[in-house]
């Protein structure tokens, strides 16, 4: 395995990684999800944050993003590997690559979010040393009305 800075030369191979992730995992439909926005976003990351690809015999099997936050907070935004290459490592050779790059960034803790239904990626996340500091709830307004 192989794990790497992404490029912008990379932009059609994380497009597709990107686009896999986003079928399983899509934001809240009240968010107004778009897969272009999204796409342009990862550009930017590629562009100006930190970008890493996992390569597995030549074909890109995973993806992170991260960027530099407030005080000394890293953030990882994304984290993707596809399912037939999990429970191989790919997503720990990809967190070591993008944390490596926020320490180098001069980041001290790295944050992100995952689904509270998300059940293997919270235990995971556990395993590294990952715990919880706050929940997102969320609620739509009509039940919340008398």
């Amino acid at each position: 395995m192989n794990v790497r800075r992404a490029t912008a030369s990379d932009r059609d191979v994380l497009h597709a990684l990107y686009a896999e992730f986003f079928e399983i995992t899509p934001p809240p439909a009240y968010s107004e999800p778009s897969l272009e926005h999204e796409l342009n976003e990862v550009d930017g990351m590629v562009e100006s944050d930190i970008a890493a690809i996992a390569e597995q015999d030549g074909e890109a099997v995973g993806f992170a993003l991260a960027r530099r936050k407030r005080g000394t907070e890293g953030y990882v935004s994304d984290l993707y590997v596809r399912p037939e290459a999990r429970r191989r490592g790919v997503a720990r050779a990809l967190m070591r690559a993008v944390t490596q790059a926020l320490r180098e960034a001069g980041a001290t803790h790295v944050t992100l979010f995952v689904d509270a239904d998300n059940v293997d990626a919270r235990t995971v996340y556990r395993r590294w040393g990952f715990a919880e500091r706050v929940a997102k709830l969320e609620a739509e307004i009509a039940a919340l009305e008398p």
